[in-house]
């Protein structure tokens, strides 16, 4: 499991999945968990008991290493609190994701031929003028998935009630590649 940082809207769930790996699978092997040090704070606060390193084998976001299949490596990305945008990569496929972020050339970086971008769309309509961004537009995640050469573009972490057509809308006139809204309970095929 990754978590990009220690907002609740990135972690609460984690928490959840300790509470019924510790009562109900208490004899299982802990679960791999890279994040931040601020991540494992918020967990432990959310449930101090059982202590979250007790069920999960933490391991910080940091330097590239191999989880799984994968190749992980990580980015330090603008915004409130250490933010990675993290890039899996294996023989044919490549997945980028930028948790939530401001706008930063380093995301070109982590979307470089990604055959997935998925990206934080907070935000629609002009780029705001506040300093610093903290959090992006659907149209800057166009930007630097098409600065990156992304192949396909999912836009993600919309705000309650936010119109999520105007934010494909918004991308699309940035990004020449496919552009999708993530939705509850959708799918995507990924090639490799």
């Amino acid at each position: 499991m990754v978590v990009t940082h220690e907002h609740p809207d990135h972690c609460a769930d984690v928490s959840a999945l300790g509470r019924a790996r510790a009562y109900g699978l208490p004899d299982e092997p802990r679960i791999p968990l890279h994040c931040t040090p601020g991540t494992v704070r918020r967990l432990e606060a959310m449930e101090p008991r059982p202590h979250p390193t007790t069920i999960f084998d933490v391991s910080d976001l940091g330097p590239p290493r191999e989880v799984g299949p994968f190749r992980m490596t990580t980015f330090l990305l603008p915004h409130h609190v250490p933010n990675y945008g993290i890039r899996l990569s294996a023989p044919g496929l490549t997945v980028a994701y930028t948790g939530d972020s401001g706008p930063s050339p380093i995301l070109a970086e982590l979307a470089r031929d990604a055959d997935l971008l998925i990206a934080d769309a907070t935000l629609q309509g002009p780029s705001p003028d506040e300093t610093p961004r903290l959090v992006s537009t659907a149209g800057e995640a166009g930007y630097w998935a098409e600065r990156g050469g992304a192949r396909r573009l999912l836009l993600t972490h919309f705000w309650p009630g936010s119109d999520r057509e105007i934010s494909v809308t918004e991308a699309r006139e940035e990004f020449r590649g496919e552009v999708l809204a993530a939705e509850e309970g959708a799918h995507l095929r990924l090639a490799g």
